[in-house]
Parts: C-alpha cells; sequence; structure tokens
C-alpha cells in the first residue's frame, strides 16, 4: 500500500522557472553507480566525473564559484538536455520525492526543499495523507499518526499544537509500556484541552525566547556563512542577530506576530508533511522519534527567527508591517536545505549542542512560548513547569 499526500501525483519539476533551484549551495551527492557511468562519458571534452569530488564510495559535485552546480546551464540542466534522464545520479533524478519502505507499506513525500512544494502546501486548505486511516502500523506507527493529529488539529494553534505534542510525546517516552489503546487515549478532546489550557496559563519572557531563537539561527548559520552559501538569505539577518543580543528594545513582536499569522495554514501544512515524512523512518525506535520532533521544531523555529529577522529588518527601515509570501516561501526552502542532515548527523549535532540529547518540554517552552495565543484556562497538570533552563 501506498500512503502518500494527496498532492503527490500532481508534483512536478518546472526546471528553469523555478525560483530557486535545487542545483545551487548544496550538498549533491552522486550515488556509485552514476560515478562509475560518469567516468566512461565526456562532455566539451572532459569527462563527467572531473566535477566530483570523492566522498567514500560517492562523490560530492563540486560547485562553481556562484555556488551553483557545473552541470546547470540556463536553468536546465546539461547532463539532461545532452544526454537524457538516466546520466542523472539518484538524488538529482529522485528529488523533492522522498521514499520510506515499511514490511506492510511504502510512505512517499515530498520535502520541503522545493519552492514548488512549498506552493503546494500553501494553496492546501488542508494537507491530506492519502491511505494513512487505512494503514495499521506498529507503535511508532500509532504515535508519529498522534503526533500528526494533534498538529492538525486547528482548534489550537500552531506553537500551542507543538508544545502540547511534544508534552504527550516526552510521556510516552517515559512510561515503561504503552498500548495502542493508551497511544489513543492521548487523542480525547478534553485531554487535549487540558493540557492546552495548563500551557495558557504559563507566562512566557518574549525577550529570552527571541534570544535563544537567534542563536538557534546564528549556530545553524554559522558554517553556511563561513562558507560563503545562501549569503543572500542569511547574511544581512544574521548581522540583524548578533545586534539584537545586545539590544534591549522593542522588537515589535505584537506586529510581527499579526503578520505571520497570515501563514498559519502554510505553517500547519509544513508541520504535518515533515513530521509525516521525517518523524518515522524504517528501523526507528521511540527514542530516535523524539529526537526527529525535536529536530522538526527546531527547523521551525529556525524558519520562523529568519522570516523575523527579515521582517525586522524591512520593518526598521520603511514601516511597512506587511509580510509576503515569497519571503516566507524562500525562509523556508533555504532553512530545510540547510538542516537536511542524515539521522547520524542530526545525532551528533543535538550532542553538540545541547546537555542532553533529550529535551526538556521546558526548553521547547522557551523557544515557542513567546508565540503563543494566550487564553484563559483554570486547569494544569503538575508536570508542566515553567523552568526554562537549557536542557
Amino acid at each position: 500500500m501506498d500512503i502518500k499526500p494527496d498532492f503527490y501525483e500532481k508534483f512536478k519539476c518546472i526546471a528553469d522557472r523555478c525560483s530557486m533551484t535545487c542545483c545551487m549551495q548544496w550538498k549533491i551527492a552522486v550515488d556509485e553507480r552514476t560515478l562509475a557511468k560518469w567516468r566512461k562519458t565526456t562532455l566539451g571534452g572532459k569527462r563527467l566525473d572531473v566535477n566530483v569530488k570523492k566522498n567514500g564510495g560517492e562523490g560530492i559535485i563540486k560547485l562553481n564559484k556562484n555556488g551553483r552546480c557545473p552541470y546547470l546551464q540556463e536553468g536546465l540542466c546539461s547532463l539532461v538536455t545532452d544526454f537524457g534522464e538516466d546520466m542523472l545520479s539518484e538524488t538529482c533524478h529522485v528529488f523533492p520525492r522522498e521514499v520510506h519502505e515499511f514490511e506492510d507499506r511504502r510512505e512517499l513525500s515530498l520535502v520541503s526543499c522545493c519552492p514548488e512544494v512549498i506552493d503546494f502546501l500553501y494553496k492546501s486548505d488542508r494537507l491530506v495523507i492519502e491511505n494513512l486511516d487505512k494503514a495499521s502500523g506498529d507503535l511508532c506507527f500509532e504515535i508519529r499518526n498522534l503526533m500528526m493529529h494533534i498538529i492538525g488539529n486547528r482548534e489550537y494553534d500552531v506553537n500551542s499544537a507543538l508544545l502540547m505534542a511534544f508534552y504527550i510525546l516526552l510521556d510516552i517516552y517515559e512510561k515503561d509500556e504503552i498500548t495502542p489503546d493508551a497511544i489513543r487515549a492521548y487523542e480525547s478532546a478534553d485531554n487535549l484541552k487540558e493540557i492546552y489550557h495548563a500551557i495558557s496559563e504559563l507566562t512566557s519572557d518574549e525577550g529570552d525566547c527571541l534570544r535563544e531563537n537567534n542563536e538557534l539561527w546564528l549556530d545553524i548559520a554559522y558554517n553556511y556563512r563561513k562558507e560563503g552559501l545562501y549569503t543572500e538569505y542569511i547574511e544581512a539577518v544574521s548581522c540583524q542577530a548578533e545586534n539584537i543580543l545586545e539590544e534591549n528594545t522593542d522588537m515589535h513582536m505584537k506586529e510581527f506576530k499579526e503578520a505571520v499569522s497570515d501563514y498559519e495554514n502554510l505553517f500547519r501544512n509544513y508541520l504535518l508533511s515533515e513530521i509525516f515524512t521525517n518523524m518515522l523512518i524504517p528501523d526507528s525506535d521511540l527514542e530516535a522519534m523524539v529526537v526527529m520532533f525535536q529536530w522538526i521544531c527546531m527547523e521551525y523555529t529556525v524558519i520562523r527567527q529568519g522570516i523575523f529577522l527579515k521582517w525586522l529588518s524591512n520593518y526598521k527601515r520603511n514601516a511597512d508591517h506587511s509580510l509576503s509570501y515569497h519571503t516566507v516561501r524562500d525562509y523556508m526552502v533555504v532553512i530545510t536545505r540547510m538542516t537536511g542532515y542524515d539521522q547520524d548527523d542530526i545525532y551528533e549535532y543535538m550532542e553538540d549542542s545541547f546537555r542532553d540529547i533529550m529535551w526538556e518540554w521546558s526548553y521547547l517552552w522557551l523557544i515557542m512560548g513567546g508565540f503563543i495565543s494566550k487564553y484563559a484556562g483554570r486547569i494544569r497538570p503538575a508536570s508542566l513547569q515553567s523552568d526554562t533552563s537549557h536542557p
């Protein structure tokens, strides 16, 4: 059985009409089979593999001085125009599609690194995953679907939904034993309302939230700034982030929250897509799922912070409150490319950046709390604490 987003079959690469080609400013892998073929093929008198740097068994395409694939010509791939699609590496042939093979199903998805995929998410009133309700899986499958159920619930804003989902995910992780019925019980409306009302009673510090989000932004951007990649998108806003760390002034958060609220549905669809695609992969265990959920939350936080910094720069320059879709889409694409690590690299990053690879709930509150909508509530689970120390 194939499980996939309802727009999966509609997707088509728009090639030279793309606003941000996938043939620039990131590592483009060349598999061993394709590399062997390239060694026997010439273009313009040179073997195709001359532009490949070995990386173990496979290779990585050497980008030109503009950070673009040397085979990109006027927005089109010269390998395709000269030799056909069979000459493409597996990465280039499949992107932005991703396929996960399980014993009883295939999960097909489209990753958010492609602006055309973001366009589909933006135009979709509600992301629908075909056949998801017809499949049955193990406990990890049920837990992933529970997270999607909570994030997809429009009674709650996206930031609150992430906090609610993470609270439940940690509760599941800490249990010695869990059953499918127990997982489904978390979906009850009363349970979700209780957690939501508890969160709504907490008080966030927007200054602390902003400073930590800046630190996350600067950490993710560091190597890309050093290598001169994505300069158009990250350099000026990184300088803005560094300046904010030294300032204690009004950051116009109220105006930004109003502007970014227009894209609430896009962010919800994006998060649903990310959780479906990345939270559960073959051979995942519960710890890996928690780590991947944290990574998705961090990616979303860095996207939002990049958008905020860009918006703030424009606001300070011309007092314009508006936030364009193109700005939102550009930062979603750029950051998902910058954070598109494999699982081993994600574990390494989390181990290097945090005291513990498993976050406390309070850390997610620290980076999300300044952006949630406040509503009155009366009930607070005893285990929800407002301590916001770094994990």
